[in-house]
């Protein structure tokens, strides 16, 4: 798995990168901007982004859509433990959109029955919020054991 890192703060990206060492096979590359990796992104190809809530700004976001659009990647957003309120701001500051619902109100995760290798988690409302970190666990759980 090839994994960008982008954080501002040195030290904390490689908090990140040390946080997936268990993933193999693994490449993990960081940089402080999208613009200081935006060039070379092609190349690197990777297979997810992770960005700092803190560092991107509108137009960094924007550069990533762009830069990504002919083969879009995951874009996960993560928030330093250590800075107070901040996750909550982010929330606070993010949540917009439609909420639809499934049929029934159940939510599904798993497997997509006739698309093989793709899975997803929908359907949870305001409840993904909080739930979201461990059916993402469980659901890469049932992922990975697949590949095994």
């Amino acid at each position: 798995m090839r994994v960008l890192v982008i954080d501002p703060d040195k030290a904390r990206a490689a908090l990140v990168a040390e946080g997936l060492a268990d993933v193999k096979p693994l490449e993990v590359r960081s940089a402080q901007s999208f613009e200081a990796v935006e060039a070379e992104l092609d190349a690197f190809a990777p297979d997810v982004i992770v960005i700092a809530c803190d560092s991107p700004d509108r137009d960094t976001l924007e550069n990533l859509r762009e830069q990504t659009a002919h083969n879009p990647r995951p874009v996960v957003m993560f928030v330093d433990r250590s800075a107070p309120g901040l996750a909550d701001a982010t929330v606070v500051e993010t949540r917009v959109g439609l909420r639809p619902a499934p049929e029934g109100d159940l939510p599904t995760a798993g497997p997509v029955d006739d698309r093989p290798g793709l899975y997803v988690s929908t359907g949870f409302g305001a409840g993904g919020l909080t739930m979201g970190p461990l059916i993402g666990d469980l659901l890469a759980e049932r992922i990975l054991a697949t590949l095994a």
